[in-house]
């Protein structure tokens, strides 16, 4: 089978829908098909500007998909995929399945700052949306996507939920103490310490001085506690004064970090995953770290709540902070090994890359 992927960002440039893309076309290789991919920085075809969707992203996306839909011929390939798909005007492939990451409708809908930036991105993304439907059939990555798509006003007949993967190769439990205790020398953590692991971009969907609140309670209860927060983002100055203003001197920020070398050895380091958010679709960071053996601490979203019912960590309103803060106290003073087991066996049995490919491929079969 060919295929044709159009994506606007794709690894090693890139974070959640490129290793998405990129992890399903090297499986797809692996079996023999055809993968054309096309993204500002190629590898196969390039088109549009990265720098430009950095710098004006609703702007620098409309001139890819309109790049694509001119430039790109869709009977040259037995279907096409298409990531966050935004055709302004018409969806020029006929064997098309676009998937779908996340919404601005999400984003609009949870007030996340600056509002009226997600309103326009959201009456726009629902006009794309629609004007891509007329030729293709969705794929989502969370429940609470595909609703989102049906609200929006996508057929729901044309919806499907495929959520996203991770490499269970790469991302396993520490082999031992040992291993685990080396790499906390590496960023001076105290062999004793519970290590909370907070990964991903540093923005106001994420919550970080709600965790940072948060934490300063829990701390006071539990003072043997550390807090690695890595990634970048527009926020990450202001928590880190936060930070410093209550004398949180065991938060350690790391800033971006490397996805290959640092990211899987900041799990094995880890005790728990903390994730805030109150906007989320299918969070690969998640995924990783259920694969890395970390029962997890998630905010009561939608998509989330799938860790407190496979029984992998537990699920926290982070809305109320003093209460949230009390859950994670009790939490962490309990016996959680067998959550982390279960996380671990979790990722294998569902969400390993080959599992999920398998799903994607039905589909695309199902469209040549």
């Amino acid at each position: 089978m060919k295929i044709l992927v159009c994506v606007s960002e794709y690894y090693p440039f890139g974070t959640g829908i490129a290793n998405v893309a990129y992890n399903i076309v090297e499986d797809l290789k692996r079996m023999g098909h055809e993968c054309v991919v096309c993204s500002p920085t190629g590898p196969d075809i390039k088109l549009g500007s990265g720098p430009l969707i950095d710098r004006w992203a609703i702007g620098g996306l409309l001139q890819f998909w309109d790049l694509v839909a001119t430039c790109l011929n869709g009977d040259d390939y037995d279907v096409v995929w298409l990531h966050n798909p935004m055709f302004i005007r018409a969806n020029p492939f006929r064997h098309s399945i676009a998937t779908v990451h996340s919404t601005y409708y999400d984003k609009y809908q949870q007030r996340i700052a600056p509002v009226p930036y997600y309103a326009l991105t959201a009456a726009l993304e629902k006009y794309c949306l629609k004007k891509t439907a007329e030729r293709a059939v969705f794929t989502g990555v969370s429940p609470m996507l595909c609703n989102d798509l049906e609200t929006i006003g996508i057929d729901r007949e044309k919806i499907i939920f495929i959520p996203n993967g991770v490499n269970t190769v790469a991302f396993v439990p520490p082999s031992n103490d040992d291993e685990k205790q080396t790499i906390r020398k590496k960023y001076a953590i105290p062999p004793t310490h519970r290590v909370l692991l907070s990964l991903g971009r540093v923005s106001d969907a994420k919550r970080p001085q709600t965790m940072l609140e948060v934490f300063d309670q829990v701390r006071a209860a539990i003072p043997d506690l550390t807090l690695i927060v890595a990634g970048g983002g527009e926020m990450l100055e202001e928590t880190k004064a936060l930070a410093a203003e209550k004398h949180l001197d065991t938060v350690i920020f790391l800033g971006p970090v490397d996805y290959d070398t640092v990211v899987p050895e900041l799990y094995k380091c880890a005790d728990y995953y903390l994730m805030t958010s109150r906007s989320e679709g299918s969070p690969l960071t998640l995924l990783e770290a259920m694969s890395s053996g970390l029962p997890s601490i998630v905010s009561n979203l939608p998509p989330l709540l799938f860790i407190g019912e496979e029984d992998c960590g537990i699920v926290v309103d982070f809305n109320d902070e003093q209460k949230a803060a009390a859950t994670i106290i009790g939490y962490l003073r309990q016996e959680n090994s067998v959550q982390a087991e279960k996380a671990r066996t979790y990722a294998a049995d569902h969400l390993d890359w080959h599992v999920i490919t398998a799903q994607y491929l039905e589909q695309f079969e199902r469209l040549a």
